[in-house]
């Protein structure tokens, strides 16, 4: 086993959730890994500050390679993120996933055979077959996925890399969810949506509703994140 494993991390502003993700998924919860080597973009979008994710992310690695851009842009995060990349097979997690329960990273990387260039931590239902590549905290090979590289300004990072390989490179892991997104409710909460193409957010209208079942998530998502993590402070 290697001495270290790349993560690739793409975040805003936002340190609740990012300490949130953190605790959950580098707190022991992925047991068996190697030391972690995280390699984050901070995009200027989100109410907190850089050096409040770069302190957090600094908390569990001892190596933590980052950008803080002056321009948010989806398709340049993806593409410094992906050009740090140094180990033969790396994690792919935004800022914005909650892990569920354990997960043994030597069962991920044993599903890495043949055409499989990622396995997916499945969402809600776990698809059966191989499909298309995805965003969704995942195990890769590095060299299999940097043929995807560089992805044009204009484009939706996700959709270029599902387009860009193969059709059935991508696999679910186990049978159940294992991963929750946190990102929607959060910008509910906020009176904003996450858009398509190189953008992040739109404003969208914000409600009552939506303020209140993000409180009640947020206390949730906190319970979980407690049980792996004393670290995790927020």
């Amino acid at each position: 086993m290697s001495e270290s494993i790349d993560v690739v991390i793409t975040a805003i502003r936002r340190p609740d959730l990012f300490a949130l993700m953190c605790a959950s998924f580098f707190g022991g919860q992925l047991t068996g890994a190697p030391r972690f080597r995280l390699i984050i973009n901070v995009d200027p979008l989100g109410p907190g500050t850089a050096r409040e994710v770069i302190d957090i992310a600094e908390g569990y690695s001892d190596q933590v390679v980052y950008r803080c851009p002056q321009q948010a842009s989806f398709s340049a995060a993806i593409n410094w993120c992906f050009d740090q990349l140094k180990s033969e097979l790396a994690f792919h997690i935004e800022d914005d996933w909650l892990l569920l329960e354990p997960v043994e990273f030597a069962s991920l990387a044993a599903e890495l055979t043949g055409n499989v260039a990622q396995i997916r931590l499945p969402y809600r239902h776990p698809l059966s077959a191989p499909g298309p590549y995805s965003f969704r905290p995942n195990l890769f090979k590095v060299d299999s996925v940097k043929s995807a590289l560089s992805v044009p300004p204009q484009e939706d990072p996700e959709k270029w890399f599902a387009k860009s390989l193969p059709a059935d490179c991508g696999k679910d892991f186990g049978g159940r969810a294992l991963v929750e997104d946190m990102g929607r409710k959060w910008a509910k909460g906020q009176g904003i949506r996450k858009v398509g193409g190189a953008d992040w957010f739109t404003a969208r209208p914000a409600g009552l509703l939506a303020a209140v079942d993000w409180k009640i998530a947020m206390y949730r998502y906190r319970r979980i994140a407690k049980r792996w993590s004393a670290k995790c402070e927020y």
